[in-house]
């Protein structure tokens, strides 16, 4: 039987650390709302612009199938709870956030005075308007929490955890987004997904019914997800 284990000794120190840095960059919160983008604008090189660039795809949600379908070919359950959290959090997000209560939040490029004079990275597009929270923050780290969940080693939950953060980096780099859309991002991916995990495991029944610890591709007797 595979369950979701959220006391296990790396997923705590993935959480703690998670919790630390938002609690370290939260003073963050309360400075001039386009402080860090200008100044990772006026720190860009070709390096970094390349390095971003494509990091920032990462949180596109392309993962998100790729990994639903590897954990339904192994655990009916788990992907249930991985697949709602992503729909549920998607509606949250992008419906009711984004297009709902904060639709007229304008984006750095239209926020900024003068933003003609802000580097650009080359090739990306770069948008106008529902710039709060990031979507690409919020499903990173829903994804990288939930894979932090299956961690047998704590360097492994870090380099999740640093992953994460820098998706969440690189949507201010490329003037996608301030530092508070990042911030409340991550910690809407982070909370959600252990509220959707608390709510199953208390009211769902399935949890423990050996045809829902199956997946598609399982043996008879199911092993653990290992990270």
């Amino acid at each position: 039987m595979i369950n979701i284990h959220t006391h296990n000794q790396p997923f705590k120190q993935y959480s703690w650390a998670f919790f630390a840095l938002l609690l370290l960059s939260s003073p963050l919160l309360f400075t001039n709302k386009e402080f860090l983008t200008l100044w990772l604008n006026q720190h860009h090189n070709s390096f970094l612009d390349i390095f971003f660039k494509y990091v920032t795809y990462i949180g596109n949600g392309w993962l998100l199938l790729p990994l639903f379908l590897f954990v339904l070919s192994r655990n009916y359950y788990l992907s249930l709870v991985l697949g709602i959290s992503i729909f549920v959090e998607s509606l949250l997000v992008q419906v009711i956030l984004k297009n709902g209560f904060f639709a007229d939040v304008v984006r750095p490029i239209k926020y900024i005075a003068q933003s003609d004079l802000l580097h650009r990275v080359e090739g990306v597009e770069i948008y106008n308007m529902h710039s709060f929270p990031s979507g690409h923050t919020q499903t990173a780290f829903l994804l990288f929490t939930f894979l932090a969940l299956f961690c047998k080693r704590r360097t492994t939950a870090y380099i999740l955890l640093f992953i994460a953060v820098l998706i969440g980096i690189s949507r201010v780099y490329i003037l996608q987004h301030f530092f508070i859309d990042v911030w409340f991002g991550a910690l809407i991916g982070y909370l959600f997904l252990m509220i959707s995990i608390v709510l199953f495991n208390r009211f769902s029944g399935i949890s423990k019914s050996e045809k829902w610890n199956r997946g598609f591709l399982s043996p008879k007797e199911n092993k653990s997800i290992e990270t």
